[in-house]
């Protein structure tokens, strides 16, 4: 049924209804026909005539491509009514949706018989995560024409100012990076107390103006984070606010400011108890952000068993990497750091991440963090954000002011 579907909804594309190509997806057609549908939707996006001659000339440069010409004259020919086109594509999009969830009910059922299971909760869990996971996969179309059409639309947009800039307010860095890409996953790395979780709040205080971000906390409560916020955004020694009764009336505007703008003006959402990737994946796919935050790598969990603790590291950091992609958002994963440079008393390097390899390896970016401390173990103000991986661009070294008294990162002055 499918199969005739697909044919009556080109049919009636050749017939005057081009315009509902831009409600198709090809990976929803087989054979011949994804290669219509994409000519079909390259001339309407040129603005060219579509007809038989036209669609058939440009789908057949596809070297598999054989009889164009005859199978879309057959199409067009056996349809009468064109304007049932929205029916048509609706039923396919419901043929498909059955067969597609159907194949995902057998790999689950798969997954179910290793009995990797240690109670029913589990059990449950687990199923509610994995069918919650989109049942239309979208399948890569790797041919070149596919390749070029994304990337000069792309290029398109970008010229045009329709591609989202997310820039991370730490002008440097922006310069060398270009600020967080949808697709890329990037970690924050340092030694505990240095300032990684201060340096991502400090970023979603830029970001979450502008863009939806969620904020997935592992180690601290909702309200600790909400103390750092109000410290540097009110300006606010953070000390004050552990002994609230010692404030003045200048503390306490301060304080009513910085709340009144975090609640109208950041779009964040900040989450203390989640641990599992899955669920990550779950809520991220619910509430569809521009931008998340996981602090951090070494506290999250998975749901799946593993016979390590490196190789559930290894599985969670390439679901993350996925999640990038999926959802085609920028993932900011903060990490831990081993000893080793600070016994070495040198600058970090890629080395030097904790647990495994396998997140220098995911990660499209890596920052590391790294201050000096003073003759009285106290870090100096000036930090240095060196960036060691960049896989789309250069690697080098950012350096801000870093007020900890206030959870404040400032530029440099130039």
């Amino acid at each position: 049924m499918s199969v005739e579907l697909e044919k009556n909804i080109i049919g009636c594309l050749l017939m005057g209804r081009e315009a509902e190509c831009v409600n198709l997806t090809q990976e929803d057609f087989t054979e011949n026909r994804k290669l219509y549908i994409r000519a079909i939707q390259h001339l309407f996006k040129q603005g060219e005539p579509i007809e038989v001659m036209t669609v058939s000339n440009l789908a057949s440069k596809a070297k598999q491509c054989k009889n164009a010409l005859s199978e879309l004259t057959e199409y067009a020919c056996n349809i009468t009514m064109p304007d049932n086109i929205k029916f048509y594509i609706s039923e396919l999009q419901k043929s498909v949706a059955i067969r597609t969830a159907t194949q995902k009910a057998k790999a689950l059922e798969a997954e179910l018989s290793k009995n990797l299971f240690e109670d029913s909760q589990e059990i449950k869990t687990f199923v509610t995560e994995y069918m919650n996971i989109e049942v239309k996969e979208k399948q890569e179309d790797a041919s070149l024409d596919a390749v070029i059409d994304n990337f000069m639309t792309m290029l398109e947009k970008k010229a045009a100012g329709k591609i989202k800039e997310i820039k991370t307010g730490i002008f440097d860095l922006d310069n060398l990076t270009g600020g967080l890409h949808g697709g890329e996953i990037t970690i924050i790395a340092a030694r505990p107390s240095v300032g990684k979780t201060a340096f991502a709040m400090a970023l979603i205080q830029k970001i979450a103006f502008d863009f939806p971000c969620l904020m997935f906390n592992l180690e601290m409560s909702k309200e600790q984070l909400m103390s750092r916020m109000v410290s540097a955004i009110g300006n606010i020694n953070s000390a004050r606010l552990r002994n609230p009764k010692f404030l003045d009336d200048n503390e306490n505007k301060d304080i009513n400011r910085a709340i009144s703008y975090i609640g109208d003006k950041l779009k964040l959402k900040l989450y203390d108890n989640v641990y599992t990737v899955e669920k990550i994946r779950t809520i991220t796919r619910e509430q569809k952000p521009d931008v998340i935050f996981i602090d951090y790598l070494t506290l999250c969990s998975s749901i799946r068993r593993h016979e390590s603790k490196r190789q559930e590291i290894e599985y969670i950091s390439r679901e993350f990497k996925k999640m990038s992609k999926e959802f085609n958002i920028p993932v900011v994963v903060l990490s831990q750091l081993n000893r080793a440079n600070e016994k070495d008393n040198r600058e970090p390097q890629l080395y030097d991440l904790r647990e495994t390899g396998a997140i220098e390896q995911d990660a499209d970016n890596v920052i590391m963090l790294h201050g000096k401390m003073n003759d009285f173990g106290e870090y100096e103000p000036e930090l240095k954000l060196l960036v060691r991986k960049q896989r789309n661009g250069a690697i080098g070294c950012v350096k801000v002011l870093f007020d900890r008294a206030r959870y404040q990162f400032k530029n440099m002055a130039r």
